[in-house]
């Protein structure tokens, strides 16, 4: 997967990932992502993002909240929460 650009909007409070992963373009779109810092680390080597539902992982006060982790080639690098994800 290859970043091509990150983009934060204030109001509504949103990151925009756009990004080609084999010759395809898509991006991903998450609604009040905490903490913005992590995004930092999409413009490192950023192999995959991995969306986990908290609500299926036993979490039933997070309904509808989202946790999103970066990794590299090694593990985890960084995560945030979000209170929603769309992928085009």
């Amino acid at each position: 997967m290859q970043v091509q650009s990150v983009n934060v909007i204030a109001h509504p409070r949103q990151a925009r990932i756009a990004y080609q992963h084999s010759n395809a373009p898509g991006t991903l779109t998450l609604d009040c992502p905490s903490p913005l810092e992590s995004l930092l680390f999409l413009f490192e080597d950023c192999y995959w993002i991995k969306i986990y539902d908290l609500n299926a992982t036993g979490a039933s006060l997070n309904f509808g909240r989202y946790e999103v982790h970066l990794l590299d080639e090694d593990g985890p690098q960084a995560k945030m929460t979000c209170d929603r994800y769309t992928a085009e």
